[in-house]
């Protein structure tokens, strides 16, 4: 599953333009916008889900 996931953000950053980093604190602050874009997607992968659950479970009426 987390390697489908980095498959996935890989893609998505191929798009990105500023792929092409020399500089070592480029390439830092790259990662760690990869590492955000994981959690972010992880999130979205299971809160979303959990969100309609509690709302079908809840039935709001």
């Amino acid at each position: 599953m987390r390697k489908r996931i980095d498959r996935f953000i890989d893609k998505v950053l191929e798009m990105d333009p500023f792929r092409d980093i020399k500089s070592f604190e480029d390439k830092e602050a790259y990662k760690k916008i990869h590492k955000s874009f994981r959690h972010m997607i992880i999130g979205l992968v299971i809160l979303v889900p959990l969100a309609f659950y509690v709302a079908i479970e809840v039935d709001w009426h």
